[in-house]
């Protein structure tokens, strides 16, 4: 138990008339020296005691109001408090209150570091700050961190049901907020017993991929075509080149699997080499090597890319003049080629294409990733070797068996057919 404090300071206001001034009216310190504990009572306080201490380990000050007039019931809750807050120290936690929006905030600034150090893509960023918002809109508004327990979260699902959010994103969604609440407990500022309690789930498995059919597929790179002989009747030059580019650009990604950020960062000197295999293994299209770079990629992992879009690129290269700079950029502004293409030109054709296809009412839309699930779809129809087209588009073994399990099932279901017939044609041989 503390000994007996002793007042130290007593300063008076002096009859200053400066409303907007914060004058201490009265103050006592603690008897301790760490973080020289006080509390204190200023002109606009209405005698209300608070409390202040130094917390060197988050160079600020801890201040709180507590509640009362009476100056020795004050120093009896200040002691508590520095106890209170000394052992919270001393357990790695910070005493330094924030809000539910301020502990988002702090996470955001983490994962944008993480961006700057290249562990995760800008892109991921925009995921986490969309999630964090839609978490806000759930919380009470300025809510204090340490107000929130984790049954708080039982009705997240359920609101979010309500707001027609699938349950796949709504999965993705609370394992975001369990990454935000974990760094929290890591970084002190909560404690384990806050930790997310979600209510119960049905299992949920991944969305199907919205993928071209042949038949799609082709109604849109007719569509190009025709947009093309378009504006070559117009007479609108740059029109006529970026819909020629357009048209290589889809013809390349649902040739090779390539995602669509990928693609709109490849430079010609990205381009390895292109040949026709003989023999055997002989193909009618060009075989296309593509060195894609760890900078360009969504996992930060080297990959090359094996693709048949070889006589495509030599199109593309002959629309560039037939010897572009290796710095340059495959997809570039019509009017501008020491720029990339910007992501909204992209857009703008590819709702083009669908109008003209006849596809833009299509449900569930066609998006450009739409062409990174067709080359998937049709290899696997192919019987492409799983951990092969696995290396090619740059992702795991799981995610093509989660993703695309409806055509490695048709392919079993074959094999199993064929291996039915060969039994049929055993004959058993005594041992």
């Amino acid at each position: 138990m503390a000994k007996s404090p002793k007042a130290k300071i007593k300063v008076i206001d002096g009859g200053k008339s400066n409303k907007g001034a914060n004058w201490i009216t009265d103050e006592e310190y603690l008897p301790f020296q760490r973080g020289k504990p006080r509390i204190f009572t200023t002109r606009d306080s209405n005698l209300t005691w608070q409390f202040s201490m130094w917390i060197a380990e988050e160079r600020k000050y801890y201040q709180k109001s507590l509640r009362t007039e009476y100056k020795t019931e004050a120093l009896k809750m200040a002691e508590d408090l520095y106890v209170e807050i000394i052992a919270t120290l001393k357990e790695g936690r910070k005493p330094v209150k924030i809000t539910f929006n301020q502990l988002i905030e702090e996470f955001v600034i983490y994962q944008q570091g993480r961006v700057a150090k290249r562990l995760i893509k800008a892109d991921r960023l925009i995921t986490i700050k969309s999630r964090m918002n839609a978490l806000k809109k759930f919380m009470r508004k300025n809510v204090g961190l340490g107000n929130i327990k984790g049954e708080d979260f039982l009705e997240y699902t359920t609101h979010r049901q309500e707001l027609g959010i699938t349950d796949y994103t709504i999965k993705q969604e609370r394992s975001e907020i369990g990454a935000l609440f974990k760094w929290g407990l890591n970084k002190g500022y909560i404690n384990a017993h806050q930790l997310p309690v979600f209510g119960e789930m049905a299992r949920v498995t991944a969305p199907k991929r919205d993928a071209f059919d042949i038949e799609e597929y082709e109604s849109c790179y007719r569509a190009i075509r025709k947009i093309v002989k378009d504006n070559e009747r117009l007479g609108n030059p740059h029109k006529i080149f970026l819909w020629k580019q357009f048209y290589e650009w889809f013809l390349i990604c649902g040739n090779s699997g390539i995602r669509f950020a990928e693609s709109r960062r490849l430079k010609w000197k990205h381009i390895r080499r292109a040949y026709k295999l003989k023999g055997e293994n002989t193909t009618r299209n060009t075989i296309c090597e593509i060195l894609m770079p760890a900078s360009i990629t969504k996992t930060y992992t080297e990959r090359l890319v094996i693709s048949s879009a070889g006589d495509y690129v030599k199109r593309l290269k002959k629309l560039h003049g037939g010897n572009p700079p290796l710095e340059q950029n495959l997809f570039v502004k019509p009017h501008n080629v020491n720029e990339a293409l910007p992501k909204n030109s992209f857009y703008n054709c590819w709702n083009k294409m669908l109008e003209v296809a006849g596809l833009e009412d299509r449900q569930p839309a066609l998006t450009p990733y739409s062409l990174r699930h067709f080359y998937a779809t049709i290899r696997l129809m192919n019987r492409v070797d799983i951990y092969d087209l696995s290396l090619t588009m740059g992702c795991r073994v799981n995610y093509i068996e989660t993703h695309y399990s409806h055509i490695l099932t048709s392919n079993i279901a074959g094999r199993i057919t064929k291996m039915d017939m060969d039994r049929d044609l055993r004959e058993n041989v005594p041992l």
